[in-house]
């Protein structure tokens, strides 16, 4: 049997709606600027300390950042298994990024914790306007293989730009995303938020393994707003990620 660990604070004063945003109809990509905020969209783990799909951690510190600002008086940390055990603070150092401090970390063991629950019972990681941040499979190990991570969702490590981006070169013609495990890039794929925040994908470079590339066409200031997944080599879907930015005027 699987055991859920969660150390959570909840948020108790937003009104906001966190209703997803979704798009009900067939749209059409335009090539023309948008007015879409990326206020809208829910935040997004944009890196953690140690990476996602790291081996070999000696840490004692585990940190999370998110792609905006936070409302830090909440957080959820699920956890499947073992549960790290902090000995210091549990908190935000400031408006993006959360902190376990002085965890101790047993040898040979591998540890999951969801950054909000992926059924939404936990989901206490929200930004200012209450929207739950997408739920996040923070895996790693302190062994030195990879061999426990079979059958947990892949999840995205980091991407160029990064999420939550402003100011984006229009004249950039390639997305990288790293990946915490092996996945196969044939399988990625590229999902609108909703209208008017489409990407236009010219194609998909990579082999097998941690990272590939979107090869993209960009327009000036325009928000894209899509969500990415790519299964990996046993076909386990990744953990959905959603990619925001908005591009600046360009030259």
């Amino acid at each position: 049997m699987i055991g859920f660990i969660v150390l959570g604070v909840a948020c108790t004063s937003s009104t906001t709606d966190t209703s997803p945003i979704t798009d009900s109809g067939t749209s059409t990509f335009v090539p023309e600027g948008n007015d879409v905020s990326l206020d809208r969209f829910p935040p997004v783990v944009v890196q953690t300390t140690p990476a996602a799909g790291a081996t070999n951690v000696d840490a004692t510190t585990l940190e999370v950042r998110f792609s905006k600002r936070m409302a830090t008086g909440g957080w959820s940390w699920v956890t499947v298994g073992s549960l790290p055990t902090p000995s210091g603070d549990v908190a935000y150092v400031d408006d993006r990024t959360h902190v376990m401090a002085n965890v101790a970390l047993d040898p040979d063991t591998t540890y999951l914790a969801w950054l909000n629950d992926p059924g939404g019972t936990f989901a206490n990681f929200q930004d200012t306007e209450g929207r739950s941040s997408v739920a996040y499979p923070f895996l790693f190990t302190t062994a030195a293989s990879d061999a426990d991570f079979a059958g947990v969702p892949a999840a995205v490590v980091r991407t160029v730009p990064e999420a939550g981006s402003s100011g984006v070169d229009p004249s950039l013609g390639t997305i990288q995303v790293e990946m915490s495990i092996d996945v196969d890039p044939t399988t990625a794929t590229l999902t609108a938020d909703g209208p008017r925040t489409e990407l236009d994908v010219v194609g998909i470079r990579g082999d097998v393994g941690r990272a590939f590339e979107i090869d993209v066409s960009l327009i000036p200031a325009n928000t894209t707003a899509v969500w990415i997944e790519v299964d990996d080599l046993d076909g386990v879907p990744s953990a959905p990620y959603l990619l925001s930015f908005r591009t600046g005027f360009g030259e």
